[in-house]
């Protein structure tokens, strides 16, 4: 069996995030299990050369398209056209739907195609994000570009001709048929998550810890705020900017405090894991999620989860969820959690929701089976 994922990252070449992850992770196992996995997808970063390369025993190539169309990027896709004949899949499993989605359905009709909606965002998610970001005319308008790019009257023709339609999260079903006014049936497949089996240890010291990119949308400085408000308690960034420059100024203005620890992107899963197993307290200070990957690996190595942002009712069953953005608010939450060692009973209970619903092997097995119904055309 030959599986093609087409997705927006792969964990590499500059773009360090949860659907990447999510891929690299899944393209490993399958491969484990005898399967034949290729990603496609558009290097945004490193612009100098299309390029092949094998990560985890996965087949990735990055495309580039030339020179001139390069800042044209919703419109990249049209380049990958050449690699999908050379590719030869047998299913072509979209992680999230793209512009790549149509083009593979147009290039290897004969064969099978399958749809994961990740995150899809409605026109009110992009001008939520643009306020909330306070950005300007020329950001807004690309923000917009790239609601058009998953929009796009093609992409909708995707949709509607895939053989089969997934969501990580059953919250995401509800949005992405009213998004696309989908009527067939969509079906949860969740993302895939190590969970360990040892017995996890926990610092003496109160900890906590904040796991993505230093972004604006992320709002690291909210972490790194509470950090002058709790002395007594370790707080952990790992992560960095996509901008080198917000990097350094964050470590220039709050790398000082003697309870912070800027430990920079960690691409290891078991160095990953080792941090986490000490951490007793996510804090996502994010504008926007859809059901981020960082929750689930906190809440597999026994983490409550302190957040605004409340994807699937996930920080209200194993967290606590804030009423809003403000510092305030992030404090008032932390010395709940804090007091009473309320935090341990809520990582309990979401490291058990953990390993019952996203176990890494449950989950894997779980994507063979359907892939060998897409092909004996049982799941249609």
């Amino acid at each position: 069996m030959r599986i093609c994922f087409i997705c927006t990252e792969i964990f590499y070449w500059g773009l360090y995030g949860g659907f990447g992850k999510i891929v690299r992770t899944l393209g490993r196992e399958l491969t484990r299990h005898g399967v034949e996995v290729y990603a496609l997808i558009p290097k945004i970063f490193d612009l100098s050369k299309s390029e092949e390369t094998i990560l985890d025993g996965v087949h990735v190539i990055g495309f580039v398209p030339p020179k001139p169309r390069r800042l044209l990027l919703p419109f990249t896709w049209h380049f990958s056209k050449k690699y999908i004949a050379k590719i030869d899949a047998d299913i072509y499993h979209s992680q999230e739907v793209t512009p790549g989605t149509l083009i593979a359905m147009k290039k290897a009709p004969e064969k099978k195609h399958i749809i994961t909606f990740q995150d899809p965002r409605s026109l009110d998610d992009v001008k939520y994000i643009s306020v909330a970001l306070n950005k300007n005319f020329f950001s807004t308008v690309k923000d917009l570009v790239y609601y058009r790019m998953y929009c796009d009257p093609l992409v909708r023709a995707a949709i509607k001709r895939a053989d089969a339609l997934f969501t990580q999260a059953s919250f995401i079903i509800k949005k992405v048929k009213t998004l696309y006014n989908i009527k067939r049936p969509i079906h949860l497949l969740p993302n895939p998550i190590m969970v360990p089996k040892h017995v996890i240890r926990k610092s003496s010291n109160p900890t906590v810890c904040f796991l993505g990119r230093l972004d604006p949308i992320k709002r690291p400085e909210v972490f790194l705020q509470l950090a002058r408000l709790f002395p007594e308690v370790t707080f952990i960034v790992m992560g960095r900017a996509r901008d080198q420059r917000r990097d350094h100024y964050l470590r220039r203005k709050y790398g000082q405090l003697p309870n912070v620890k800027f430990l920079g992107l960690i691409m290891n899963d078991q160095e990953k894991y080792k941090i986490l197993e000490k951490c007793w307290i996510l804090i996502n200070t994010s504008i926007y999620e859809a059901f981020p990957i960082s929750f689930l690996e906190a809440a597999a190595n026994k983490c409550a989860i302190l957040s605004y942002v409340d994807s699937e009712g996930f920080v209200s069953n194993f967290g606590y969820k804030i009423k809003d953005y403000s510092l305030q608010e992030y404090a008032r939450g932390l010395r709940y959690l804090l007091e009473n060692d309320y935090w341990k009973k809520l990582s309990e209970k979401g490291y058990r929701y953990v390993k019952k619903v996203h176990d890494l092997n449950r989950v894997v097995k779980l994507h063979l089976k359907i892939y060998k119904s897409i092909l004996s055309e049982s799941l249609l």
